[in-house]
């Protein structure tokens, strides 16, 4: 994933992204996916103070958490060279234009490499970096160590991304920011049902890579969601289908279960950048398209998704996103605190932050962004960031 319009990208991670990217960077490093503890699958205690993302736009002023302590800033990604992360890391960059005592950010792509990974946060923690940002859960548990060490050498960290447990904070970590997974699941749910019309709506998952620990979270939440909702929603089967996050890859195991399944109404695809690929075998197919349900849209899928409509109206979608803002969440949260800077508002600063991902399409409401041509087609719409800060980020 050397590109930066390589086709695999986090899912919405995505906090948001036990992101996409996190556990196809564990395969790389390991030969098998990125294994969390066990504390990170039960639900934190902040979970209900969820905080709401939005699209386009932070859902806070960086600027009031600046203080006036100089400090030096660490950006630290575990997988780095794809567009999505090329995006967020431009988002942290900008803090430099927010808190003017900001000496200096460094970036560091660690490009699968948990020994890379570890030594980069002790050597910043030697070299006297304030704060850092760094993506959890690329290598399972094997940083929690190496985030311990540095926190204690005084470095403040914040993570986003896989959950690590409320127990981490703030002793292995400062921060540690997740997507709600229960939320997701529930509207993906409803969703589903309300476009079905009639009867049951019969659907399946196309994910990551075999093993991945980010599926098994999403599947789960929609279960518990059926249940408690009793939506008229049925899974055609219980594992998700091994899609890689890949347009290619995805698309070639729709094109599996068209032939497998008579009826499939909807999908569920926890990296929505490979829904121009499934769209495509459906339409191949002869086959009416399902309702999709996703995170971590891209421009375009957007385009696709329009021109599409043009010839089917009926096919819809909800897309949950803003994942791609929550590193910068997690980097004022640690920044407040080293500041000495209070911030409740922010979330808990004894257990993981929660996070709500914003809906950006959402077609049973009229919501659909318009198409920009003019967008990298990988490109993410709904960071923090303009066109042309997009543009310039890319380039």
């Amino acid at each position: 994933m050397s590109s930066k319009h390589d086709r695999r990208r986090s899912p919405g991670r995505r906090l948001v992204a036990a992101a996409a990217m996190l556990a196809t960077a564990a395969l790389g490093a390991t030969g098998c996916a990125a294994q969390v503890s066990d504390a990170a699958t039960d639900h934190g205690k902040a979970e209900g103070q969820a905080l709401q993302l939005k699209n386009g736009v932070l859902n806070f002023d960086p600027a009031k958490y600046c203080g006036h302590k100089p400090m030096k800033v660490g950006n630290l990604t575990g997988f780095g060279g794809n567009t999505w992360t090329v995006e967020m890391q431009a988002v942290i960059a900008k803090f430099k234009a927010y808190c003017p005592n900001i000496t200096g950010i460094e970036t560091y792509d660690a490009q699968g490499d948990a020994t890379k990974f570890n030594d980069t946060l002790n050597a910043w923690a030697a070299q006297g970096f304030n704060v850092a940002y760094a993506t959890s859960g690329v290598f399972g548990t094997q940083t929690l160590p190496a985030f311990r060490k540095a926190q204690q050498f005084g470095l403040k960290i914040g993570v986003s991304n896989a959950p690590l447990g409320d127990a981490v904070v703030p002793k292995s970590v400062t921060a540690s920011v997740v997507q709600d997974f229960a939320d997701m699941g529930t509207r993906f749910v409803k969703f589903l049902d309300a476009a079905k019309k009639k009867g049951t709506s019969k659907i399946l998952v196309i994910g990551g890579t075999a093993g991945n620990t980010f599926d098994p979270l999403v599947v789960s939440e929609m279960q518990k969601a059926i249940r408690d909702t009793g939506a008229h929603v049925e899974f055609l089967q219980p594992s998700p289908v091994v899609g890689n996050w890949d347009i290619a890859a995805s698309a070639q195991a729709a094109a599996s279960v068209i032939s497998k399944y008579p009826e499939i109404d909807g999908l569920v695809l926890t990296n929505a950048a490979v829904a121009s690929g499934v769209i495509r075998a459906f339409q191949n197919a002869g086959r009416p398209v399902p309702t999709i349900a996703g995170t971590g849209i891209t421009s375009g899928v957007l385009c696709d998704l329009h021109a599409a409509r043009k010839k089917d109206p009926n096919i819809n979608m909800i897309s949950l996103d803003a994942s791609g803002n929550v590193p910068a969440l997690a980097l004022a949260k640690a920044i407040a605190a080293y500041q000495g800077i209070r911030a409740p508002e922010l979330g808990p600063d004894d257990a993981e932050t929660y996070v709500k991902l914003a809906t950006y399409v959402d077609t049973l409401n009229h919501q659909i962004p318009k198409c920009d041509p003019a967008l990298p087609a990988d490109a993410d719409p709904t960071m923090a960031l303009t066109a042309q800060e997009i543009a310039a980020a890319v380039k």
